[in-house]
């Protein structure tokens, strides 16, 4: 299910508390948050950069591994959630970039490379999907720049919670710009409150209410609430979130129209891109945009193509669109109906341009493939990194697969990286006509998904079958050396499921 779907709620509440979450210190703050979101209809979103080791928490905190809000400390995401920052929202950007780089006395282009400020960049893309209502800021550490620069930047009213502000310590300094930009602070009867004046002066009395019983942050988030200017903000949610200032255009018109072919690594995507361009009605080539290809300065391209390869890598570099373009007149002149190309979740991220693009062409139809056993996944992925074997299209009996040890921790970042990219990309295309497959479906029923897509395409496809084929199967107790470790860990989680064979089913 999509986290940025339509609310259910009243309001929407982004809340920083720790990088990491669910956090074995944090039991009582979120059973506060919960109550706070039943006692003004509001849903409460955790955002956060760290999964923890689930071993570290007790079995009631165990659900809310993988839950809330996760955001990938992913360099090439941030940088793309950076440039959507700067070009959305410059004047405000440059504000608050200069206001950080004083606080640390460092440059801007400095300030801009630091890890917290961003994952905070990405955080603000997030909350903005999410279409928060306002932003909550408990305790002051790395996620307190998360907290303010998603405030400041989307123009929402800001709680600040500064309880144990001595947590971490190297972040002490960001408590006046925090309250500065605060509508409300939310402080301790006594030396929380003579604390908080006496570092940020006492003009912040104005903003200060005391939190007396157990309906403090309720009250207090009543009052930022208030200060939420009237009518819809347009600024907000997936459609303004993931998309950019960044030039869009929709491909010439042609007597083919265009489709595209989305999901992670691992998901049969070339299993289905095989299947549909069996058909001659279908014209889809792989990987165009690929970062590995473009570095060593591979193109696929459609076979009958007579095309300067040079040509199109140098084009593919200055013009994603005009390639887009080229690749359907390409299409069109063998006689498709149809053309596409594959863009796993990673290409979209490495170039702002060629999603942009896309997304403006609203003639453009979008099959989003996923696979819903999470384990499988990067069990495959990480068997085709080791023997760099990304497809087969050989029929014939092969090997066992390979026995592999798998890290827990980056099992469950890829997990919930995934969830997030998935999500992602379902928000960005959620205004185009999308068909979603599953991989456990459509690769053990190949006359299915042919109808399926048929009908989508508005095509009699006949019978069709891929070149590539599946790799072969194992137990994932056999896969798996450390499987007895990966099932003790994720017992009582929300992944737990994945270790179950079935799970997919």
């Amino acid at each position: 299910m999509n986290r940025f779907a339509e609310r259910h709620r009243r309001f929407r509440i982004a809340a920083f508390v720790a990088t990491e979450y669910p956090r074995a210190d944090q039991a009582a703050t979120y059973e506060e948050l919960d109550r706070l979101g039943d006692a003004i209809d509001a849903e409460v979103g955790v955002f956060y950069s760290r999964v923890p080791d689930p071993r570290s928490v007790d079995d009631t905190m165990r659900p809310l591994v993988g839950g809330g809000y996760f955001v990938p400390d992913n360099p090439m995401l941030q940088a793309e959630d950076l440039e959507h920052q700067w070009r959305t929202r410059r004047q405000r950007f440059d504000t608050m970039a200069s206001s950080l780089a004083r606080l640390a006395h460092q440059s801007v282009a400095g300030v801009l490379t630091r890890r917290d400020v961003r994952i905070a960049m990405s955080q603000a893309r997030m909350v903005q999907a999410f279409d928060a209502d306002m932003v909550y800021s408990r305790g002051l550490g790395e996620s307190s720049v998360s907290a303010l620069l998603s405030a400041y930047l989307l123009e929402l009213p800001l709680l600040v919670d500064p309880t144990d502000v001595e947590a971490e310590p190297t972040y002490a300094p960001l408590l006046p710009l925090l309250t500065e930009h605060a509508t409300t602070v939310l402080v301790d009867p006594g030396a929380g409150e003579a604390d908080v004046v006496a570092r940020c002066g006492a003009e912040v009395r104005a903003k200060l209410l005391l939190r007396e019983g157990e309906d403090g942050l309720t009250r207090a988030a009543k009052r930022c609430l208030e200060a939420i200017a009237p009518g819809r903000n347009v600024a907000m949610g997936p459609d303004a979130a993931f998309t950019t200032g960044c030039p869009g255009n929709p491909c010439p018109p042609s007597t083919a129209r265009p489709f595209l072919v989305i999901g992670a690594e691992r998901t049969g995507s070339t299993l289905l891109v095989d299947l549909i361009s069996s058909s001659p009605q279908i014209a889809c080539t792989d990987e165009v945009f690929n970062p590995r290809s473009i570095q060593s300065g591979l193109l696929p391209w459609l076979r009958s193509s007579t095309r300067s390869r040079d040509d199109l890598k140098a084009l593919r570099l200055a013009d994603p669109a005009g390639l887009h373009a080229l690749l359907m007149q390409d299409g069109a002149d063998e006689g498709a109906a149809w053309v596409g190309f594959k863009l796993l979740y990673g290409h979209g991220a490495a170039d702002q341009r060629v999603v942009s693009h896309l997304v403006a062409d609203r003639d453009l139809a979008v099959i989003h493939i996923r696979r819903r056993h999470r384990l499988r996944r990067w069990l495959s992925y990480c068997r085709a990194e080791l023997t760099d074997e990304w497809y087969s299209r050989d029929r014939k009996s092969s090997a066992p697969p390979l026995r592999m040890h798998l890290d827990l921790m980056t099992v469950l970042m890829d997990f919930a990286t995934t969830e997030v990219l998935e999500d992602r990309f379902a928000s960005i295309f959620r205004n185009h006509r999308v068909l979603e497959l599953d991989y456990e479906e459509f690769s053990r029923d190949f006359e299915r998904t042919t109808y399926v897509t048929g009908e989508f395409f508005g095509l009699e496809l006949g019978k069709l079958s891929p070149r590539s084929k599946k790799s072969a199967a194992t137990t994932l107790a056999d896969s798996v050396t450390n499987f007895d470790e990966l099932e003790s860990a994720l017992r009582g989680t929300r992944w737990a499921r994945f270790l179950d064979e079935d799970a997919d089913e």
